[in-house]
């Protein structure tokens, strides 16, 4: 996060209740580690905000940065620290949201000489545990892309695509839709966002979301309507 130098007073892109007062970084900032120049998205959001959506930052970066899809990447060793100290904590002091309610795995690995050099760790999870996390980003993406508000009561589904021809389906499926954005590429591979948006209702809406050049997330957006003091969700099928 950072302090805003214009003197433009805005309201909030998350709250619109708020002057803002910071830049929010949509995508964390941990994210780029090891990439020299960047290319933020950045959008203005007052400092309560910023601070409930950084608690989720930690678990974004957890969740993109272990895998196998990605293992390979020059990138990802990058901040691998944070997240050890993240899972110990976790483990031993009951800390943290996300990984406190995980399952976590820790696999040996050996060189040639049958010597234990490093261990691979594999977190098990809820997928319900992806929701707040991706609210808080797709709500930011809204704002920078559109220039709309999405009240924290959008309903929203999220799936993390596990192989290249669900990756490939769904790409195409977003590129035969009228209103699409992307693919919108930073800092090369470290992240891209394609979107597409209903005509007569733009919060109702599709995203994907790719870290790291492989580890993709399916979004999909719909708006919580009230009808005689009830709210009523609509379904989102993944």
């Amino acid at each position: 996060m950072s302090k805003r130098k214009n003197k433009v007073q805005e309201l909030c892109a998350y709250c619109g209740n708020r002057l803002a007062t910071e830049l929010e970084h949509v995508i964390p900032q941990t994210l780029y580690d090891g990439v020299e120049q960047r290319e933020y998205i950045t959008i203005p959001t007052c400092r309560e905000c910023n601070v409930a959506k950084s608690k989720y930052d930690g678990d974004l970066r957890t969740i993109v940065k272990i895998g196998k899809e990605v293992e390979n990447h020059p990138l990802t060793e990058f901040g691998q620290d944070k997240i050890s100290r993240s899972l110990v904590r976790s483990i031993t002091e009951n800390r943290g949201n996300f990984l406190r309610r995980a399952e976590i795995y820790f696999y040996p690995k050996f060189d040639e000489n049958n010597q234990n050099v490093d261990f691979e760790v594999q977190i098990v999870y809820d997928k319900k545990e992806l929701t707040p996390i991706f609210k808080w980003v797709v709500r930011g993406l809204f704002y920078y892309v559109k220039k709309i508000r999405i009240p924290e009561s959008i309903s929203i589904k999220v799936k993390k695509l596990e192989t290249t021809e669900e990756k490939e389906l769904f790409t195409n499926g977003f590129k035969s839709q009228p209103e699409t954005i992307g693919p919108k590429y930073f800092n090369d591979d470290v992240f891209m966002y394609m979107a597409y948006f209903d005509k007569s209702n733009p919060t109702r809406s599709g995203w994907l979301l790719t870290f790291f050049g492989q580890s993709t997330f399916l979004v999909l957006t719909r708006p919580v309507f009230r009808t005689n003091g009830y709210t009523r969700k609509p379904k989102n099928k993944i």
